[in-house]
């Protein structure tokens, strides 16, 4: 490149300084200065060569592989929540039904016998059994010998108990007792008792009735009595008068009772008191509140006027 000129500023010197004390005076005009001269043109640029590529080497041998670096475990992060249930699919159809299978046999084999029961004790009262097998014949309460029948007033609110043998499993459809005669309300009733003869519920009883005609009334039932003792039941709402046996005649059914002067009160009935207007019969399971009616020691040579007030309602079923 040619070299640029420098040109230096011109200084131009003022006139002489005035006398002292006196105004100064006016400053003289600059010289003009010389300026830089142009700068000359630039010359073109020349032509780049490029000269032809070179050969490329060959690849040199790989590398052998490096270290595998150690497994990085990071914290495993929360479980995510549970998605919802999708839908349930339609039910898929049914399978073809398989072939039926081969029919067993009838019956299956014959168990072995059981061993066999104990010896029964046999009916205590297989002896009666023939002439109660009648349909008119009533089973009640023996007496010890045929004498004449008595009555007795039965006083109200007052349920007899008389104890019975059923010698033999049977549908019993009727109840009967004398009545002298009465216009009070009376009911009767079959009572279940217990192994100790203790009275339970009342298996079967009928409605209230109004008696005035004297005799054997009948009064239709419907029960079905095991081989076991039982309570003939008798309640009233007022006093009414049965036929009866005299106490010292009856079959005390339920043994005999000891008193001070030793065992001198057989029994033959029991009785609670009860008011209840001639509605169901209660249970007495758990009723202990009963009276054990006893008459004096059999004796055939004392009068009718003698016999024991506890006379014997005579009540019967079949």
């Amino acid at each position: 490149m040619p070299k640029i000129i420098e040109t230096r500023p011109v200084v131009v010197v003022g006139g002489p300084t005035g006398p002292a004390g006196g105004p100064t005076g006016p400053t003289g005009s600059m010289g003009t200065a010389t300026t830089t001269g142009p700068t000359g043109p630039m010359g073109p640029t020349g032509v780049m060569g490029t000269g032809p590529a070179g050969q490329a080497g060959s690849t040199g041998p790989t590398g052998p592989g490096g270290v595998t670096g150690p497994l990085g475990v990071g914290p495993q992060g929360d479980s995510g929540p549970t998605g919802d249930t999708g839908p349930t699919g339609d039910t898929g159809p049914t399978g073809v039904a398989g072939p039926q299978g081969v029919t067993g046999p009838a019956t299956g084999p014959t168990g072995s016998a059981g061993p066999v029961g104990p010896l029964g004790g046999g009916n205590v009262c297989g002896s009666m059994a023939p002439m109660f097998a009648y349909s008119n014949t009533f089973l009640v309460m023996p007496s010890l010998s045929n004498i004449p029948l008595t009555e007795v007033t039965i006083d109200p609110n007052i349920i007899y108990l008389i104890p019975v043998y059923v010698p033999f499993a049977r549908h019993y459809t009727a109840m009967a007792i004398g009545v002298v005669g009465s216009e009070n309300v009376f009911k009767l009733g079959i009572y279940d008792c217990d192994q100790n003869m203790h009275p339970t519920v009342c298996l079967v009883e009928t409605v209230p009735m109004n008696w005035t005609t004297t005799g054997v009334t009948q009064v239709p039932i419907d029960v079905m009595l095991s081989p076991k003792p039982y309570y003939l039941a008798l309640w009233a709402g007022g006093d009414i008068r049965v036929e009866a046996f005299p106490g010292t005649y009856v079959v005390h059914t339920l043994g005999w009772r000891c008193s001070s002067s030793g065992w001198t009160q057989p029994i033959h009935n029991v009785t609670y008191v009860a008011t209840f207007n001639g509605g169901n019969f209660p249970d007495l399971t758990s009723n202990d509140f009963y009276t054990l009616n006893y008459a004096a020691v059999p004796n055939d040579s004392l009068p009718p006027s003698q016999f024991s007030q506890y006379a014997q309602p005579i009540i019967g079923i079949r």
